[in-house]
């Protein structure tokens, strides 16, 4: 994406040379180190230079991970002429037990211990280079070799999974699904010493069933997928932030029934639970903005507590610093004061005082439309920066998350005449962190209690009971509850009271129902 906007000519890509010169440093970096970073961006960033044996490799994999910032180094490999080629070839001159249970598994160690560069554009950076690791010549094949052979340490075993739980959802994964289904490889990973290595053994089984269950739901009529540009069966490629072709759509959207999750038939519940529960909780916020985008046409009953920015220009692309790259975003130039009451009537002190002791005013990560000559053209988040918008004129800044869109945007943007921000007073916020979360999780806490319970089968204990207050519940009721629990009040509790605190306390799951005033709190307090 850096690449296309370069090319356009609205942004400027600096060089590490660049970089380095504009960034004062407090202090000089150690002699070794110093070499280390010389090295590596000599070989990521000339194309001429090649990997020969297998000491140059091991000189470049510790330089690699020798970058004190991951998503900088990333950034680097990925738009550095020889970044990837150089990567592949280091991994591929040395394929003995030895090169990877070190150099290799430090290598891929490095990048997946910062969770950040997992954020960056959705993944699709990490993955590009993971691509790049597993189709290097001979490595994959050799580091399967290892793991059958048991030549793999616990940490080679653990980076082994995690690399195998991403390659099969890479865009051509024939090979890492074969893998996956290998009885051999799995049950070498599921019954290793490591915990983490057996969980996310556990996770690939589960999401290689949960693929299969899509792809049957898929080969139907009412199946997800194709109603419009953020319609996917895997919920892991549906963006958050809805697009303008999703707001516009008047397709049913695709949501199990209760039927189809208590079917017997259903391979694996526990991903289509979390699969439905991302798409139910999404459609309740496309409700909410739908209603917002409806309410911006109506011209007779306009929303006055609405906060918007009209007369806008244009006025470069907003990838963050050099070191610190952030999500693609456009920055607009303001031809007319802020609607902000009493600003035209500050200078720029103090506009600044008042936004910083006043962030209700253009409130950061506040979802804006961009409106282009009375077309919705996105959806995006305001990315405050104070010092921006208490200039004369002032700029403000919008961050973009749906990357395929974003040549259309910008191109429409550059061209349109009439160009707005109009705020979405949608609590998206609400929103994001659960939805993210979902498409994280593999697994539902408490999943056996909550999807797989049998009416009639009785629940497993919990590991720790308190039985000294359940029995005296049962003999005594609550009458000296409170000098068995040290509480500083009285405990008084009804028959139907009792019960439930009994049942909270000898099960894992416990439901606690009734009508208001029934101190269903007070049941739960003293449980907890």
């Amino acid at each position: 994406m850096l690449q296309f906007l370069t090319s356009l000519g609205v942004i400027a890509i600096p060089s590490v040379s660049e970089s380095k010169a504009s960034e004062p440093m407090s202090t000089t970096a150690p002699p070794d180190l110093a070499k280390a970073q010389k090295h590596f961006h000599h070989v990521v960033n000339k194309s001429t230079f090649e990997i020969r044996s297998s000491r140059e490799a091991i000189t470049f994999i510790h330089s690699v991970i020798a970058q004190s910032d991951v998503v900088s180094c990333l950034q680097s490999l990925i738009l550095g002429v020889n970044g990837l080629p150089a990567i592949q070839k280091a991994l591929s001159l040395d394929t003995t037990p030895a090169f990877i249970n070190n150099q290799a598994v430090q290598l891929i160690q490095y990048f997946k211990q910062d969770r950040a560069v997992e954020t960056i554009q959705n993944g699709k950076p990490l993955q590009k280079l993971l691509s790049a690791i597993t189709t290097a010549p001979f490595f994959w094949e050799a580091f399967t070799k290892c793991l059958k052979l048991n030549n793999l340490s616990a940490l080679a075993a653990e980076v082994y999974a995690w690399l195998l739980l991403r390659a099969i959802h890479f865009p051509k994964n024939d090979v890492f699904l074969d893998v996956a289904k290998n009885n051999v490889i799995m049950d070498l990973l599921l019954i290793n010493s490591n915990v983490t290595t057996r969980t996310l053994a556990r996770k690939i089984q589960n999401t290689l069933a949960f693929a299969d269950e899509v792809h049957r739901i898929q080969n139907t009529r009412e199946g997800p997928g194709g109603r419009h540009d953020n319609d996917w069966a895997d919920i892991t490629q549906i963006a958050i932030t809805p697009t303008v072709q999703e707001l516009a759509s008047t397709q049913q959207a695709f949501l199990r029934t209760a039927n189809y999750l208590v079917d017997s038939n259903t391979r694996n519940i526990q991903l289509t639970h979390i699969d439905n529960q991302f798409r139910l909780l999404r459609e309740d916020m496309l409700a909410e903005i739908k209603e917002e985008t409806n309410s911006m046409k109506d011209r007779q009953k306009p929303n006055r507590k609405r906060f918007v920015i009209k007369g806008l220009r244009f006025a470069e692309i907003d990838t963050g610093a050099p070191r610190k790259r952030t999500q693609c975003g456009l920055r607009f130039q303001c031809t007319a004061e802020l609607p902000i009451l009493g600003f035209d009537k500050l200078n720029v002190a103090q506009r600044l005082k008042r936004l910083k002791t006043d962030l209700n005013v253009v409130r950061h990560e506040n979802m804006v439309c961009i409106v282009v000559d009375e077309q919705l053209i996105a959806i995006a988040a305001i990315n405050r920066k104070e010092d921006e918008l208490a200039q004369t004129p002032a700029l403000i800044t919008v961050q973009l998350s749906l990357e395929h869109a974003i040549p259309h945007i910008l191109e429409t943007v550059k061209h349109g005449k009439d160009v707005s921000l109009v705020e979405i007073n949608a609590p998206l916020f609400a929103y994001e962190p659960f939805l993210r979360k979902l498409k994280e999780m593999n697994e539902v806490p408490l999943a056996d209690q909550l999807l797989n319970w049998e009416r009639g089968v009785a629940q497993q204990f919990p590991s720790c009971v308190p039985t000294n207050v359940i029995q005296h519940l049962a003999r005594y009721g609550s009458q000296g509850l409170d000098t068995l629990l040290q509480t500083s009040k009285v405990i008084d509790l009804d028959r139907s009271q009792i019960e439930a605190l009994r049942s909270c306390l000898s099960h894992k799951v416990s439901l606690i129902q009734g009508p208001p005033g029934n101190h269903k709190i007070v049941s739960f307090g003293l449980s907890s």
